[in-house]
């Protein structure tokens, strides 16, 4: 049943999103602008933006000792990407909790209390830098809505709340106990290391930094130029909604772009089309080389797909 709920959304996202375009078709003659070296540029930046994620997620795993080589960094954040693409809720998650436990030995519940200080970490840098971001993009742009400001502070508070936070004894068995367990361990390693801590923080600037310049050479591309400001806000923003409810946060972060474009001034359906390009690329980049890394990172762990298919069960 979950796998069907799962089909139907991600039909109604291509269908929503074929139908949008098909009646903004005319929006789209401005792709006729983009250059055989616009694609290499964002190809490239994008292949830089898969590495910087997986090095954030490469230290996390070091607190539990696991140590992920170079190609595995980079192979693990294209399974993710991979993954994702299949349908909602990050099912590539799912793909590298199977490689870690297979080729690693990490078990389920340690790769949980990953996840979730991965996401909760994000959501936190991601609001502090939102809230700065917010001062800076109201002076310029008088439509920007407070509310903006005031979810960048729920996020923050959310998750120095949970970094802080002494949980009690957890007697509930099974999974789910396992799970919360873990995760707060997780939590606790962090705690007692702040200097990693920080690092760690750190390391999501250049992510930011990666997916602004993106935005900001997608719409350069398109003959649509934008603000620095505009594109930072772009990046983080739209990384606030990362909840995966359709496959890989497709069509959320597109109407989110186009919003953002929409309060600097401009047309909502140009900032989509910006979007939408720079969704194709990470799409093709993604699909064309996540079967490579994920080939090459197989055999040289002497595994196989059988292999992982028996240790997901």
């Amino acid at each position: 049943m979950k796998k069907l709920q799962h089909v139907i959304i991600s039909c109604l996202v291509i269908v929503v999103a074929g139908v949008y375009f098909y009646q903004h078709r005319g929006e789209l003659v401005i792709f006729k602008n983009i250059g055989a070296a616009d694609i290499f540029i964002l190809g490239t930046l994008q292949f830089l933006f898969f590495v910087v994620t997986g090095y954030t997620f490469k230290f996390l795993v070091q607190l539990l000792g696991v140590r992920l080589m170079p190609q595995e960094t980079i192979a693990l954040s294209l399974i993710t990407n991979f993954g994702n693409y299949l349908g909602p809720t990050s099912p590539g998650s799912v793909m590298k909790a199977v490689y870690l436990k297979s080729a690693k030995g990490l078990e389920y519940s340690k790769f949980t209390s990953v996840f979730v200080m991965n996401n909760f970490l994000g959501f936190g840098a991601t609001g502090l830098l939102g809230c700065g971001l917010y001062f800076f993009l109201k002076a310029q742009y008088a439509a920007v809505p407070v509310g903006i400001l005031a979810y960048s502070i729920f996020l923050v508070a959310g998750v120095a709340l949970v970094l802080s936070w002494k949980m009690p004894a957890f007697q509930r068995q099974g999974k789910l106990g396992a799970i919360v367990r873990s995760a707060y361990q997780g939590f606790q390693m962090l705690r007692a290391q702040p200097a990693r801590l920080a690092w760690i923080c750190f390391s999501y600037v250049p992510q930011f930094v990666l997916r602004g310049v993106i935005f900001y050479y997608a719409f350069a591309a398109l003959g649509l130029p934008i603000t620095l400001l505009l594109a930072a806000a772009m990046a983080v923003y739209s990384s606030m909604f990362d909840f995966y409810l359709t496959p890989n946060n497709l069509g959320i972060q597109e109407g989110l772009t186009g919003y953002l474009f929409l309060l600097g001034g401009f047309d909502f359906s140009q900032g989509v089309v910006a979007a939408a390009l720079v969704r194709a690329v990470h799409f093709v980049m993604t699909m064309g080389l996540a079967p490579v890394f994920i080939h090459f990172l197989l055999r040289s762990q002497n595994l196989s797909w059988q292999s992982l298919q028996r240790s997901a069960l």
